[in-house]
């Protein structure tokens, strides 16, 4: 944020500054001011200014092209008139910062740089002193120097790692960090790791290589800051080849950026690779390992009735992810996840199948699995769902497009369906031609209400015009139709059904695991859950709290116990909070293991509450089931 004040304050006063005079307006040391400059100027390039020294003048703006410049000096602009509002990524910030910081902070050089008062700053370093302890690291403070960071450097790094995969959307850092990330070549490490791992015959796939880019740009960073380890390694036994591919890193690093690893950073980079990487020296161990995921595959399509074992490509994928992955648990080191939040809201339908897959790799050991790496494998497990859905669509060889008359609409709908079944042969007929479709068609597909019964055939109504909306649609009621055969409802309507007056609650109670407990045997006493839901449901939330953004909850047990499927619906007015998250609206989830497809949309219509800008105002507004029902029927009509 600094760095755009110098920006503005130049833009304003076109004659050279020196110096020691920009120093003071800014209230930092000169030296300080030099290294705001250095990464002023490298990420000026992009918007074509530069600050230029004119000899023993100072320092004034020169910009090469005035229109890309004024697009930047807009934001610019925008962004000192906001400041950094939002609590969590002021807090956020602060944390980078002052980790960041090879000096003493103070109050006002923080508040300075975010662009906030200091009133805000002490409030939030409340927390953030709470943050840092749970990091195992310290916040102190000395007086007429400031704050600063104390603890073992591989719990800064950790914490620093952690930081910056919130993928902030406004991240101030240090001019330092700015110009070491802007010369940085990570493409050029990329392709050297790639090498490297192949000749070595180590397995690596994208998601882990990326994170550990990562782990070596920082690495660098810290060396460069002279942030050294100085702790003694507590180290299992790593096999040779992380020691060699440690070794050949070393020898990258010293030529490229001129940084030398000592010792512990050597062995600290080993263990990172030993968390991360998996070796293909032992053929027997990766056999038994394949077979380990097979078995574990078998039992969840037994469960949860997919098709996950026919899937190759995900038992080979699972099979390159789980060996590191044990290894990391073993060790008590697991990954972090730099897009947890949305995998996680997106796909909470296959999270619980990623902790009971891991469960059932390693029955014979109780390890727990965190929230970022049960993400990692969700994200196969979620794949391989949409590979399902073109299987789904394949297995659809003719199809039926019924219209009122035929004509115009009949052929765009015919167009239009031949996109999604590419290998499938679409008729179209007017309604007067409906007993024309015998049994030799797959699918019926209606733009008009029918009377014809078609007993043996599935059929999907939808509008006239097909939009992306209603092919999507079509989509997930095709999904719909393969989790149950018997279900005729579309997927919209069946969402609506499970919820009702009777399942509809305003509560000023604050205690959130309560409330599940509360409700949760509720759903057990009048039927609709079988003994045992809430005591599951509690057990998921501890394990991993499905707390997602804007206050919405989606908890859900472990394993079905659902007699008659629902949502019981909780509005928390007075809202509460868990975990340090607030809770304002719950959606206690109450439906078969095999409808997988159904707990995404409930997941999607949870993401399309939270993308509503008007959900806070609609929920104090709410009062009563009809009211969300009118709602929730706006919102769904919308996508």
């Amino acid at each position: 944020m600094r760095e755009e004040k110098i920006v503005h304050f130049l833009k304003n006063n076109p004659s050279p500054q020196p110096l020691a005079e920009l120093a003071q307006t800014f209230g930092v040391s000169k030296r300080t001011i030099a290294n705001d400059l250095k990464a002023i100027n490298a990420l000026g390039k992009q918007a074509c200014f530069q600050i230029i020294n004119v000899r023993g003048k100072g320092y004034r703006l020169a910009i090469s092209n005035e229109v890309q410049f004024e697009q930047y000096f807009s934001q610019v602009e925008k962004n000192l008139a906001e400041g950094i509002r939002d609590p969590q990524e002021r807090k956020l910030n602060i944390e980078l910062l002052l980790l960041f910081a090879n000096e003493y902070m103070t109050l006002n050089q923080i508040a300075e740089t975010l662009n906030v008062s200091l009133s805000t700053v002490k409030s939030d370093l409340v927390e953030v002193k709470q943050d840092f302890i749970g990091m195992n690291l310290k916040l102190t403070s000395k007086a007429h120097y400031g704050f600063r960071v104390s603890g073992s450097e591989e719990a800064k790094r950790l914490f620093i790692i952690q930081l910056l995969r919130k993928n902030l959307a406004r991240p101030v850092f240090t001019p330092e960090y700015q110009v070491f990330s802007e010369r940085f070549d990570t493409q050029k490490l990329k392709a050297f790791l790639i090498k490297r791992v192949a000749d070595l015959q180590i397995r690596v796939n994208d998601l882990v290589l990326d994170n550990l880019v990562q782990h070596i740009f920082l690495l660098v960073f810290r060396i460069k800051q002279h942030n050294l380890l100085k702790e003694q390694l507590d180290l299992p036994t790593i096999q040779t080849d992380y020691t060699q591919l440690a070794a050949d890193i070393a020898v990258y690093i010293a030529e490229h950026e001129q940084a030398q690893l000592t010792e512990d950073e050597q062995l600290y980079l080993s263990r990172q690779l030993f968390g991360k990487i998996v070796t293909l020296n032992d053929v027997q161990q990766h056999r038994e390992l394949t077979k380990a995921v097979e078995q574990a595959l078998t039992q969840i399509d037994h469960k949860y009735q997919t098709a996950f074992l026919a899937d190759q490509e995900l038992i080979d994928a699972l099979t390159l992810h789980v060996a590191p992955l044990l290894q990391r648990l073993y060790v008590g080191r697991q990954l972090e996840n730099p897009i947890i939040d949305d995998v996680y809201t997106r796909y909470a339908n296959v999270f619980n199948i990623a902790f009971e897959f891991i469960e059932a790799i390693r029955s014979e050991a109780k390890l727990t699995l965190s929230k970022d790496e049960a993400g990692y494998l969700a994200i196969y497990f979620a794949a391989s769902l949409e590979q399902q859905l073109q299987k789904a669509k394949d297995h659809y060889q003719k199809i039926a497009v019924i219209c009122a008359t035929g004509g115009g609409a009949s052929y765009f709908a015919k167009i239009k369906l031949e996109q999604i079944f590419a290998n499938a042969k679409v008729n179209t007929f007017a309604l007067a031609e409906v007993q024309q479709i015998d049994d030799s068609y797959d699918l019926v597909i209606t733009t008009v209400p029918l009377e014809w019964d078609f007993v043996a055939i599935p059929v999907i109504q939808t509008h006239a015009l097909l939009t992306e909306k209603e092919l999507y649609q079509i989509q997930q009621d095709l999904l719909l139709i393969q989790d149950d055969t018997s279900q005729e409802q579309k997927l919209t309507q069946q969402i609506l059904t499970l919820f009702s007056a009777e399942h509809f609650h305003v509560t000023q109670e604050t205690d959130y695991l309560s409330l599940l407990k509360k409700h949760g045997e509720q759903l057990e006493q009048t039927g609709w859950a079988a003994q045992g839901y809430s005591e599951l449901v509690l057990e998921r939330e501890q394990l991993v709290d499905t707390i997602y953004h804007k206050g919405v909850a989606g908890p859900h047990p472990m394993e079905s116990k659902a007699k008659r499927e629902c949502i019981d619906l909780i509005l928390c007015h007075d809202g509460c909070q868990f975990n340090g998250k607030p809770v304002k609206l719950i959606f206690l989830i109450n439906i078969s293991n095999r409808h997988l497809v159904l707990h995404k949309e409930i997941s999607r219509l949870m993401i399309q509450l939270m993308e509503d800008p008007q959900l806070a105002e609609q929920l104090a507004t709410i009062k009563e089931f009809n009211q969300f029902l009118y709602y929730i029927k706006k919102l769904i009509e919308r996508g």
